[in-house]
């Protein structure tokens, strides 16, 4: 065969089509891997397939029909039709699979169920494995090749499965199998928190953080307090319905405790809120917008901790000091806002490098303490005197300063503690949509996209769609979680209308975006006749 089957049918049949994972299936398989397992993933694909659009039966998996136009009818290749057989022939129990690995081997092992143990060994020994050995109850089967084989140890209504590649001697499979089988036993993964945070999900995944990597950041003299941070579990979950997708991850400590950043709370405010008032000066064209709040930040503690995190020197420690000195009159929300006022034009005009500050909209927003602000504006209109820089306005409307070059201009002012910066008019109330679909003032910090059917770019992909794409994190329990939600277009689930998205957006007529005006002489290349006869070559 061109294809090793073990793994078509795994990767292709069971993680494409019908790892429909309940509880009881996913609980049931998690048993069967022990509690300190590196690397352990598990998923609902199916969930997932049926999103994209697919279709699944008992004899078959039907493609998306957008995945099927993309890839030019994948339906009918011999990948799918090896899945197809496998799902037919196989007598694996489809509900669920495990993938667990140490970082040590070259590939996961992957263990699955069987509904028909003897329908499953006609079905291998016809794919040319061999049995081979038999270990504490465990039969074991092997496929050779030139480069690999692959191994299946059968115990009970189990089969372990993974492929060795040639030279690799990291995995032992007789000696390796037996012993997870004999180590789950004992102290299963499914007993761990980090297992009940990942189940029940279309996607969990749990690992260990490299050891290697905590020994190679203690010995460059990383601070333990930051160390901490990265000991332990980092796990991560997901789950999909029609309009949504959401992935989460939290850390967990060796003991399944979940991580948290008490230990930095005299460092910052924990409790600190995205200020709404601070997102108001958003821009109509500011799709993109990220905010933070630094309340109460310790300054030196934060500094000293970079510095040693960093190993700085003295001096080095001592320029840090310069900017600390502007910090510290940072209290509250920082926030960008970015943006193109032209939609796939602006790209082709900043590829072009024309008039790139009317392409884009920028807007940056700092709190200050109290008082601060007014006093920040006229150090900096001492500055601009000082290097003879031209500017219009004044500490109390605001300066706007020309880019030299540039049909631009950029404006800076202040209202309240509250210092704008910005290549537009500076103005609260701009009824930003970013802001208007996302609560940022739920977070300490996030990021969020918002493009709705009526956005320029939106428009000129041909996309039918409001999309909602956000990044937020828990400052208590360090738990982040990444959201995309996809409302109108084509498509029963998220997935099918990502799909769709990919397949509309890939078929634009980018040449209407260049057009021969946008060329002009500046952009030729003359080349003019070359007087040689005064060089002796």
């Amino acid at each position: 065969m061109k294809k090793n089957f073990i793994l078509w049918s795994l990767f292709v049949a069971v993680l494409t089509a019908m790892c429909s994972c309940s509880s009881s299936s996913t609980d049931d398989l998690l048993s069967r891997v022990p509690s300190d397992s590196e690397i352990v993933i598990v998923g609902d694909v199916k969930t997932v397939f049926e999103s994209a659009g697919g279709r699944v039966t008992d004899t078959r998996i039907v493609i998306p029909s957008w995945l099927s136009e993309m890839t030019d009818g994948v339906n009918s290749s011999e990948e799918l039709e090896l899945a197809n057989d496998f799902i037919r022939n196989s007598g694996v129990n489809l509900d669920a699979c495990v993938f667990t690995m140490k970082f040590n081997w070259n590939a996961p092992l992957v263990i699955f169920r069987l509904d028909d143990r003897k329908k499953f060994v006609n079905y291998i020994e016809d794919k040319k494995f061999n049995e081979f050995d038999e270990k504490d109850g465990v039969v074991f089967f092997k496929q050779e090749e030139s480069d690999w084989s692959s191994y299946v140890g059968l115990k009970d209504s189990y089969a372990y499965w993974v492929q060795e590649v040639s030279g690799d001697r990291s995995f032992k499979p007789v000696k390796d199998i037996c012993r997870i089988i004999d180590d789950a036993k004992d102290a299963p993964f499914s007993k761990t928190s980090m297992a009940k945070y990942i189940a029940d999900n279309v996607l969990g995944v749990s690992v260990k953080m490299p050891a290697m990597l905590l020994r190679e950041l203690r010995s460059s003299g990383f601070p333990a307090s930051m160390l901490d941070l990265y000991d332990g579990y980092l796990c991560i979950k997901g789950a999909l319905d029609s309009d949504d997708v959401k992935i989460e991850a939290k850390m967990f400590d060796e003991e399944g405790k979940t991580k948290n950043l008490k230990g930095f709370a005299d460092m910052i405010d924990l409790n600190g809120r995205i200020s709404s008032k601070a997102l108001s000066f958003m821009g109509k064209n500011e799709s993109l917008v990220f905010a933070s709040c630094l309340k109460d930040v310790n300054w030196d503690k934060y500094f000293d901790l970079i510095a040693l995190s960093a190993h700085l020197s003295g001096v080095e420690r001592r320029q840090f000091r310069v900017v600390q000195d502007y910090l510290n009159n940072i209290d509250g929300t920082i926030a960008c806002g970015f943006g193109v006022t032209n939609g796939l034009e602006s790209f082709v005009m900043i590829d072009r490098n024309r008039d790139v500050l009317q392409q884009i909209a920028v807007t940056i927003v700092v709190e200050t303490k109290d008082d601060k602000a007014k006093r920040l504006m006229s150090d900096l209109e001492d500055l601009l005197e000082m290097a003879s820089i031209p500017y219009e306005g004044s500490i109390a409307n605001g300066f706007k300063i020309d880019i030299p070059g540039e049909n631009a201009a950029i404006s800076i002012a202040s209202e309240g503690n509250f210092i704008v910066f910005s290549n537009h008019k500076i103005k609260r109330g701009n009824n930003n949509a970013t802001v208007r679909e996302f609560d940022f003032s739920d977070y300490i910090g996030a990021m969020a996209l918002y493009l709705d059917n009526d956005n320029r770019l939106m428009k000129d992909l041909g996309l039918k769609n409001d999309v909602l794409f956000s990044y937020y994190g828990d400052s208590k329990d360090m738990e982040m979680t990444m959201e995309l939600k996809v409302k109108g277009g084509a498509g029963a689930g998220v997935i099918e209308k990502i799909g769709n998205m990919i397949l509309t957006a890939s078929k634009t007529d980018f040449s209407a975006y260049y057009p021969w005006s946008v060329y002009d002489q500046t952009d030729e290349v003359v080349v003019e006749e070359i007087a040689v006869d005064d060089y002796d070559f």
